[in-house]
């Protein structure tokens, strides 16, 4: 190690009471953290902890609001039911027996036009609602009829 003149010192030099680490001294950091950078530090970081609670409490609100049925499909599901319960309508055998001979013309023709008027709605329901799936079934629905 004879061949080494390195001064240890020069290393530690930077940690004396007196000196500072590079530019900046510690002194220079606690007037800082004391002073006017540290208050506007906690008055940042306060309208940042303000703001993650606000927006908390807008997603919570938000995960309230999505109950509510913003695509439409939940009508969609209503109108089809709707259209289900006037087809069930039509297949009752107590609509098409006939009574002295004849059939009760005018609870027929308010069973067809029940299911007309469901049928239309279901379909105007549909053109409201953004779903591939919905779409197919009204394709399919319109080849049937």
């Amino acid at each position: 190690m004879a061949n080494f003149n390195f001064n240890i010192s020069s290393l530690f030099s930077s940690f004396t009471s007196g000196s500072s680490f590079g530019s900046f001294s510690l002194s220079d950091y606690a007037s800082i953290k004391n002073g006017s950078y540290g208050k506007l530090m906690k008055s940042y970081y306060a309208e940042q902890k303000k703001s993650i609670s606000a927006n908390k409490t807008t997603t919570s609100e938000t995960k309230k609001d999505k109950n509510v049925d913003n695509t439409g499909l939940s009508q969609m599901k209503k109108e089809s039911d709707e259209l289900k319960s006037a087809a069930e309508a039509l297949s009752k055998d107590d609509l098409w027996k006939q009574t002295g001979g004849n059939y009760d013309m005018d609870k027929i023709a308010s069973a067809v036009k029940s299911f007309v008027n469901e049928y239309n709605d279901t379909l105007t329901q549909a053109g409201k609602v953004n779903s591939k799936d919905v779409a197919t079934d009204v394709k399919y629905m319109n080849s049937m009829t």
